[in-house]
């Protein structure tokens, strides 16, 4: 997502990233809108073909907060969350299909974190 985030910075525009096991896939936008070229395409997306939607970037000057479509898309792919990579921070923000599970979730991964950092410790 941290190359996919230098891109951003350089073009202006948004990237979406599927994940399925090894597997990429990348959907390039033009600035910060995402469009898929058919709704056989969005079907695949969301019957989860490519995998689960594992973050997108916002380009600079945007929030890093979700827009109006992220989280209807979440929704859509059937997700509990995602994240957002922008230019601001260097890490991305984490959100569910509703705002109060922003922070929810953001303190499970800080909770993962520190637990696996004091088991290896």
């Amino acid at each position: 997502m941290k190359d996919l985030l230098k891109m951003t910075n350089v073009t202006g525009d948004e990237f979406n990233m599927f994940t399925k096991g090894s597997e990429r896939l990348i959907i390039r936008g033009e600035g910060n809108i995402i469009n898929v070229p058919n709704q056989q395409f969005l079907d695949e997306l969301t019957q989860g073909k490519y995998g689960k939607f594992s973050g997108h970037t916002h380009p600079p000057g945007s929030s890093i907060t979700p827009g109006p479509e992220d989280r209807p898309f979440l929704d859509m792919m059937k997700q509990k969350r995602s994240a957002i990579w922008g230019n601001i921070v260097d890490e991305p923000y984490i959100f569910g299909s509703l705002p109060i599970q922003d922070e929810i979730f953001r303190q499970e991964i800080a909770k993962e974190k520190w637990l696996k950092y004091y088991e290896n410790n």
